[in-house]
């Protein structure tokens, strides 16, 4: 009988070459760590506290040193270990690097909203005591902030710049809705005037003439600065409470010229139409209804009403609107 004994033969690998192939991924290690310090180094020269923070990255966190040289009999498996390590700290190196490129991009961010956030505390002062308060508040964080960021956290930095940006970016939301707000409120007042003015005009008498003049240059300044507001804010040169006083004496102006041309019972049923206006809201009413109710609140007879609605449609002071169905 034959028997045949197989014998199971372990190669041992090439201690040189693996020496040789630890070697050189140890060197390649070594040379992308060597860039990235480098890199790192020169990108952020124009930030003092960014190269604070790298120069102490660097200080504390040095790169693991080599094995030492009598051991280097036994170089596979140390280099192995060092290999590791080399790995570890680069991608720790890379991480950190990222976290430096976003905070030199917010603290960029934060930096340049700043000047924005203070025009709006200056724009609240007179308008939302309340929200002028925050806006310098955040102000006076971000500014604090920026100068105390932890340079030996650097992933503490950026959560304390992302949450300081957070709350500008809040505060600039809230001012700019009131400040639309305000704005649409005195483009309100501005369409008013132009109605009453229209109605001044038709019956202003020629010692009246610099009033309307007045008016209408009033009204064009105010849309002027309104425009520039919707555009610039906040950097517009709009002071809210100053245009709104202007409009509210033009509108008063208006009003009372075109009073003064209306006899006592004109006058009442001019306030009691715009009432009803104000009520209805535009929907349509039945024509008899309106001069029934008109007549009950005025006292006037429906004939009297008829020709008094005719008068004033025809000098513009109301728009009556039929429609034929």
């Amino acid at each position: 009988m034959l028997v045949l004994a197989l014998e199971v033969v372990s190669v041992e690998k090439d201690p040189l070459k693996e020496l040789a192939d630890r070697a050189r991924r140890i060197e390649e290690l070594k040379r992308k760590i060597e860039s990235l310090v480098e890199s790192l180094s020169k990108s952020y020269t124009g930030s003092e506290r960014l190269s604070k923070l790298i120069e102490n990255l660097l200080k504390t966190q040095a790169p693991p040193p080599p094995p030492p040289k009598n051991k280097l009999s036994d170089a596979a498996s140390e280099l192995g270990e060092y290999e590791y390590q080399l790995k570890r700290y680069l991608e720790h190196l890379t991480e950190h690097a990222e976290i430096l490129r976003r905070l030199s991009e917010l603290e960029g961010m934060v930096t340049s909203r700043l000047e924005e956030v203070k025009k709006w505390a200056e724009k609240m002062e007179n308008i939302n005591p309340y929200y002028a308060s925050q806006a310098r508040r955040v102000v006076s964080k971000a500014k604090r902030v920026l100068d105390e960021l932890p340079l030996a956290s650097p992933k503490e930095s950026l959560e304390r710049l992302n949450e300081t940006y957070g709350n500008m970016a809040r505060v600039v939301r809230m001012c700019q809705s009131i400040y639309a707000g305000k704005l649409k409120e005195l483009e309100g007042l501005v369409g008013s005037a132009r109605k009453i003015l229209g109605k001044a005009r038709s019956v202003a008498r020629l010692e009246e003439a610099d009033v309307i003049m007045r008016a209408k240059k009033v009204l064009e300044e105010a849309e002027a600065r309104l425009s520039e507001a919707r555009a610039r804010a906040p950097y517009d040169s709009l002071d809210v409470v100053e245009l709104r006083r202007k409009l509210e004496e033009i509108h008063k102006q208006l009003r009372n010229l075109v009073l003064s041309s209306l006899t006592e019972e004109e006058t009442s049923l001019l306030e009691e139409y715009g009432r009803l206006a104000r009520a209805y809201k535009g929907k349509y009413a039945p024509y008899h209804l309106l001069l029934e109710q008109l007549s009950r609140a005025t006292g006037l007879k429906i004939e009297e009403v008829q020709d008094k609605l005719y008068s004033m449609s025809k000098k513009g002071m109301i728009k009556v609107l039929v429609k034929l169905g």
